[in-house]
This record gives C-alpha cells, structure tokens and sequence, in this order.
C-alpha cells in the first residue's frame, strides 16, 4: 500500500495549484510568472514596481492569475516608457482563456515604440493578442501608442472580459485612446470608467473594429477627446446601462458616438441625438447624468439612479468601482452604483 500512497501523493501535488508570492519568493513578477506553471497564482504585494522583470510582463503560453494582495491603489507596475523607449506592463499572446487574470494593479507610463498599422505599434499599457483573459479591477493611466489603443490593444482573435477597470489620461496617436479592438469575437467591456483620454483623431475612450459585437455594460464614458467620435466608433457593439457625456470633438460638431448602424443602445444616458434612429433600443435618457466632483461618481439627483434595464443579470457578489454592491431591485446607469457614501464625491 505504500507504493499507492506515495505515487497518489505526487499526483495530487503534480495538480495541486500553487502560490507564487512576489517579493518575498520571486524579486520581480516576470521571475514568478517564469516559475509558475498553468493554474497558479502569482499574488503581488504592495508597492511599486519598476524595471525589468516589473515591466513587459510576458505570460507565454501560460494560463495564470496574477493579482495584487491590495488593488491598484497601492500595487503600481510603473512602465517609464516612452515612443522612443517602449515599455508596456503586460502581455498576453499565447491563446489564454478566461482561465487567466490579471486583477488589481495600476499600470503607468507605458508606450509603444514608434510605427503604424503593426502590432509592435498598438497598446501603450497592455497588449492582447489572440487570447481571451479577464482583466479585472486595474487602472491604465498615462500610456500611450503611437498607433492603435493608448491604454490597451485586443487584436486578431479572442474574447477578453474588460471589468471594474479605470482608463485615465491615454494617449493613441491612430485610434483608440483608451481600448482599441480589431478582429476579435465577442469582447466585454463592463463597469469601466474612460475619462481623459484622447485617440487624437478618433474615438477617445473605445474603437472596435470586430468580427463579432462588443458588449460596452455600466460603462461611464465621460471628458475624452479626439477630432471625431470623441467617445466610441464601434463596428458594431450592444452598449447597455451606460453613460457617455461630455466628451469633446475636436475637430468641432458631429456626435461622440459613430459606427456600424447595426448597433445598438439600451438605458443609455447619451449626450446629443444617436447617430443612427435604428440604434435607439428603448430606455435611454438625453439628459445630464448629474456626475460629481470627481467627473464620474453620480450626483444624488442624477436621473441615472435605478434607470438600468430591469433586464440586467449580474452575477452574485457583482460590486461596483468602488466595489460597493451591485445587487440591488434596479441597478443604475454608468460604472458608479449610488450609495449614501457617494456624498463625498459631492
């Protein structure tokens, strides 16, 4: 019987999943990501990380998650890159399923090199290439690409979930500032926040090129720029239970929203007429959404509150940006779900 039990021993620690800790087992985060095999958890701790190994995260071909012990705020992958020195903070192109994360860290300052219309030109902050991760809980601020996507690029195929993640200040010289996606399958996109970005001459916050629709859910879109489109130019998306004012069209007039006429807009909060009548998909409002202070929390007299489709199904324990509770009769529009604490942002 000894045998047996020895040789069930090694099986299940041959499947048993296991947790890579960095600093404290591996110096840098690639060094674990290079440890790690597929099903295992590289858990980061607080601080902020630079240089290389920090920086250019490649998983290979490798199904892991990698999260952060205390969210973005404190878990900072800062890129110093530039056009002329490129740097991202992830890689994702070895065909990864929704089997891999990457939860909880603030990427800045990342930057393609300089070129066009090449993938080495597209996603300042993080590239995906015919994969499919869940990226969840991150902030993408300061980056930039010289062509495609600021903030992140989702090229070729794949069909990543884009959740509970804050795209601020990124810059596409081509497209795209915050997202761009080309030839992909059904992308996800919900409860993100994109404000400040700019795609210089178009779509300031999300541009989607796709052989399938993009889901845009509980987004709040709000003070990007670009010449046109400042806010999506999506072929096609479904875009539900989401906000998109005040984003500003360089180039002067025209709507923040272009696309394919197959879109569509559900319980929306829509600054100007949608571009297409057929788009108009029932509840949407025209009004000001009411946001604070802080461009994107609502205001307790903001028309959004409860205002989502009735239809809406979010999964048990769904929270919000602020990761307060989404479980409510009726959700509100846009990434911010109002609480009474909200009052601070007032």
């Amino acid at each position: 019987m000894r045998p047996l039990l020895i040789a069930l021993a090694l099986a299940a620690s041959a499947t048993a999943n296991d947790t890579l800790l960095v600093p404290s087992q591996y110096s840098t985060i690639q060094a674990a990501v290079d440890a790690a095999v597929d099903g295992d958890v590289v858990r980061v701790a607080s601080g902020v990380y630079m240089g290389d190994g920090n920086r250019n995260i490649d998983l290979g071909l490798k199904e892991l998650v990698i999260e952060s012990e205390a969210g973005p705020e404190k878990t900072i992958i800062r890129c110093k890159g530039s056009l002329g020195n490129p740097q991202r903070g992830f890689l994702i192109e070895g065909g990864q399923s929704n089997a891999t994360v990457i939860d909880g860290f603030t990427i800045r300052g990342g930057a393609t090199e300089i070129g066009a219309v090449a993938d080495p030109f597209n996603g300042g902050g993080m590239r995906i290439l015919n994969s499919s991760p869940i990226i969840r809980n991150c902030h993408l601020i300061d980056n930039i690409a010289a062509c495609w996507g600021g903030a992140m690029f989702i090229g070729h195929s794949g069909s990543p979930v884009i959740e509970n993640c804050l795209f601020k200040d990124n810059v596409s010289n081509d497209g795209g500032g915050g997202i761009f996606s080309w030839g992909t399958e059904r992308v996800v996109v919900r409860g993100c926040v994109f404000v400040g970005n700019d795609g210089v001459p178009f779509a300031g916050a999300i541009l989607h090129w796709g052989a399938d629709r993009m889901l845009i859910e509980n987004c709040t879109i709000t003070g990007n720029t670009a010449s046109w489109s400042s806010a999506i130019d999506v072929w096609p998306a479904d875009v539900r239970n989401t906000i998109i004012w005040g984003n500003t069209n360089t180039a002067g007039g025209g709507s923040p929203m272009q696309g394919s006429d197959e879109s569509t807009f559900s319980h929306c909060c829509v600054e100007g007429d949608l571009t297409f009548p057929g788009w108009d998909h029932g509840g949407n409002l025209y009004q000001n959404p009411m946001l604070g202070g802080d461009g994107w929390h609502l205001l307790s007299s903001s028309p959004c509150k409860q205002a989502a489709s009735p239809n809406t199904i979010v999964a048990p324990g769904a929270v919000d940006m602020d990761g307060e509770p989404r479980e409510m009769s009726r959700l509100d529009i846009g990434a911010d779900e109002y609480w009474s604490r909200d009052t601070i942002w007032q």
